[in-house]
């Protein structure tokens, strides 16, 4: 039982790191077009 916890809570973990990841690289983009300037 404690196994299958801590790998659901390893899981969560990873899942939230891949969107936090997913939001920052978003934000990292919008923020180079801004500076970049529109064409």
């Amino acid at each position: 039982m404690r196994m299958v916890m801590m790998q659901f809570i390893f899981d969560l973990i990873l899942h939230f790191a891949g969107f936090i990841l997913h939001l920052l690289s978003q934000a990292l983009f919008v923020v180079t077009v801004m500076h970049a300037g529109y064409p």
